[in-house]
């Protein structure tokens, strides 16, 4: 009975997070759809979209090394207002100039606040969970986030051919700012530090000593988490850019796009349920790699809109259920006190994935071609399906 008691509060405490950040969500699905094809629309070049994001995922990375730890001394709470209203106002910026080196530096500001945000949102999940059932807490918070990422691409095409581009920059005081009212008035975590926090920095060494503990603890976590961050920010590019510039049709990009996005909430539910033991979860993440690079492969090889359109949903499946594998994992290995600097490092990995994606996408496109992105990582995720199936569970997840 008690038992039953805390899976109920770890699941509705994070489900009134995930309700609260919802229109975030929302919102942030329009923003990846509508940066793209807004960077491209300015400076007429597809590669530029590749390399202006990757050098501002870099920057980001960098400052990330303190973020979690600042949202553990601060408040989680706190932490997760404050890089809210840092990513709304310079969203809103993007909406007031057409200059591409204005729109660079508010690209790096706006990811600043984003991944600040979503580190400490992450970290209030998790501290506000029993740690035994934070699979539950996972199942409140991660699909309704999720839930909201398939509205943007058509939300986003909407707005723009009705009433432009900057159209979805200018909604962010709408969404964002909702979502802040929301927030409000959840509830603060027990704070660990009951001497408060005033007699604690945030240090860079103690983040490189944590993210030295998780390395040595599970490196192929950490390695497995970049590659979902790569290929997710590898097809918000690619994807849209393709329809765009291949097809010229921005209702189709968004149609594709939502197909890509709809099993990203259908599988966070269903892993959740699955994953009950590392033994499914190491099966999880052999079939997701294998899943995705097959369906890859078979989009670039596909030259009918509906086949790309199940090839980018299958993909998604794939490489999403491994994703939220690694998500429940990382939340089993944070340590009391810890749960945001946890994320930190974690985003530290993804951050990586995001970083090298934009590149990659800039180089495979201006050598190989805009669709051959799609078959390259393709093959790269039924490598990692190889080299995850030749890892004994033990030494995947320790």
């Amino acid at each position: 009975m008690f038992s039953a008691h805390l899976r109920n509060k770890a699941f509705f405490n994070s489900l009134r997070v995930g309700l609260a950040f919802l229109p975030v969500a929302i919102f942030v699905s329009m923003f990846e759809f509508a940066l793209p094809l807004g960077i491209e629309e300015i400076g007429n070049d597809v590669t530029l979209v590749g390399l202006f994001i990757g050098i501002a995922w870099i920057i980001v990375t960098i400052l990330d090394l303190l973020s979690g730890d600042l949202a553990d001394i601060i408040g989680k709470k706190r932490g997760t207002l404050l890089g809210l209203t840092l990513f709304m106002i310079f969203t809103f910026l993007f909406g007031l100039t057409t200059n591409i080196w204005i729109l660079f530096f508010l690209m790096i500001f706006a990811y600043i606040g984003y991944d600040f945000f979503y580190i400490a949102v992450q970290g209030f999940v998790v501290s506000t969970s029993p740690k035994k059932y934070f699979n539950f807490a996972a199942e409140g918070f991660y699909p309704l986030w999720d839930f909201g990422f398939i509205f943007g691409p058509l939300l986003g095409a909407f707005l723009i051919t009705s009433f432009g581009q900057n159209s979805i920059y200018f909604t962010s005081l709408i969404f964002c700012g909702i979502a802040l009212i929301f927030g409000l008035f959840l509830p603060k975590p027990t704070k660990s530090n009951k001497k408060g926090i005033i007699e604690k920095k945030v240090s860079l060494h103690e983040f490189f000593v944590y993210l030295n503990y998780l390395f040595k603890k599970d490196f192929w976590l950490l390695l497995g988490s970049m590659s979902c961050a790569f290929w997710y920010m590898l097809m918000i590019i690619a994807i849209p850019l393709f329809f765009i510039v291949s097809e010229g049709d921005i209702w189709l990009s968004a149609f594709i796009l939502t197909a890509f996005m709809i099993p990203i909430f259908l599988t966070d539910i269903i892993v959740n349920y699955v994953a009950s033991s590392r033994n499914k979860r190491f099966i999880l993440v052999c079939l997701g790699y294998t899943l995705a690079g097959v369906s890859l492969i078979a989009f670039f090889i596909s030259n009918d809109n509906l086949v790309m359109a199940i090839c980018a949903a299958l993909s998604t499946f794939g490489f999403q259920t491994v994703w939220a594998t690694f998500d429940i994992e990382a939340g089993l290995l944070a340590k009391k006190g810890k749960e945001a600097m946890t994320e930190s490092a974690f985003f530290f990995s993804k951050n990586l994935g995001f970083d090298f994606a934009p590149f990659f996408f800039a180089i495979v496109v201006a050598f190989l071609g805009i669709k051959a992105p799609f078959v390259v990582f393709g093959l790269i995720s039924l490598l990692f399906a190889v080299v995850f199936l030749l890892k004994h569970k033990q030494i995947v997840f320790k």
